[in-house]
């Protein structure tokens, strides 16, 4: 298929759904949104008990278990962002690609390496709930603010001024 103008390509792209470039921005949101996810998940470790368990167990400072957890869940919720892409902007879903995702991070975490650390399942300790209730916290909270963060970062090709870029 050949495209005589530039512009005729832009509208085969807007048809067909797709946003192509620097247009859509899923790994930023996925940024901010783990971010502010991560401090909702610490509300609920430090809410149940699991903050000063989960220092007390691993022998480091809150301070230092509170900068590590929003590290990753930072670095998370960009990896969210980058694999769901589009699919995480669906609001009436959002929650479920969240839980899912805050799941299966609890399970490739926690679970491993407490496993291979104190060579007992998490579950067994009273430090299981608190980890799992924050994990599955912060996935349906990554999932239902993705697409609110996610849309003002969103600028469509549709209201750009392409005169500016050469095209039109």
């Amino acid at each position: 298929m050949r495209f005589t103008e530039s512009t005729e390509f832009v509208h085969y792209l807007q048809v067909h759904g797709q946003h192509a470039g620097p247009t859509q921005r899923p790994v930023m949101a996925g940024l901010i949104t783990g971010f502010i996810a991560s401090l909702i998940a610490l509300g609920v470790l430090y809410g149940t008990g699991g903050l000063p368990l989960l220092s007390e167990r691993l022998g480091i400072s809150v301070t230092s278990i509170v900068i590590i957890h929003i590290a990753l869940a930072t670095v998370e919720g960009m990896i969210y962002g980058l694999l769901l892409g589009r699919a995480a902007n669906a609001k009436r879903s959002a929650w479920l690609f969240g839980i899912t995702y805050g799941y299966f991070l609890w399970v490739a975490g926690p679970v491993m390496l407490f496993e291979l650390i104190f060579s007992v399942p998490v579950a067994r300790y009273d430090l299981g709930i608190p980890i799992i209730t924050s994990h599955l916290i912060y996935g349906i909270s990554l999932g239902i603010l993705f697409p609110y963060i996610h849309a003002p970062l969103h600028r469509r090709l549709t209201h750009m001024d392409l005169s500016k870029y050469g095209y039109g």
